[in-house]
């Protein structure tokens, strides 16, 4: 049987690994969540793009239908 200090040691290491495991994780989903919000803008903006250019689209069809 391993002393009871080593078994303690071995847990304090794997706690740490763990921990840092975790930290990573963590990291990691920040990065991943703050490519979402930036890819929401990204289709955000696209589509007012859309929006804006259908309505110039039906405001230009108004005005040819209005000078015929």
């Amino acid at each position: 049987m391993k002393p009871l200090l080593t078994l303690a040691e071995q847990a304090t290491v794997r706690m740490a690994k763990a921990e840092r495991k975790l930290a990573k994780a963590e990291a990691k989903l920040l990065r991943t969540e703050a490519k979402l919000e930036t890819r929401k803008a990204k289709v955000a903006a696209a589509q007012q793009i859309c929006e804006a250019a259908t309505n110039e689209v039906k405001q230009l069809a108004s005005h040819a239908e209005t000078v015929e």
